[in-house]
């Protein structure tokens, strides 16, 4: 086993084919005006909060409170590519949990 695998924590991947052209999707467009209440309605109650912002460098930033397991979750999405049929976003994102407060980093 190498080094960066036993620094992941867990992986998934999901996918949904759906039959639109190309051209009616834009992820970006999508992710950074989702409604909050939205974001709510997908995963309710762990989904708190949800917003867009911008980095001091003006990349934009999606934030996202949100419960998993015990630990109260906030995650700083940023940027690194986001387009009409892609996004990659980096967050290191604060986990509180009875034990204490840490950082962990989600792509």
């Amino acid at each position: 086993m190498n080094v960066l695998e036993d620094k992941i924590l867990s992986q998934s991947a999901f996918s949904f084919d759906i039959n639109v052209p190309l051209e009616q999707v834009d992820i970006a467009d999508w992710l950074f005006n989702l409604p909050e209440a939205e974001y709510q309605r997908c995963c309710a109650p762990d989904h708190i909060s949800a917003g867009t912002t911008s980095t001091d460098d003006g990349r934009r930033m999606s934030i996202n409170v949100e419960q998993i397991g015990t630990g109260l979750v906030v995650q700083h999405y940023v940027a690194e590519e986001a387009t009409p049929a892609y996004c990659k976003m980096n967050s290191i994102s604060d986990v509180f949990t009875k034990a204490g407060r840490t950082q962990v980093n989600v792509i």
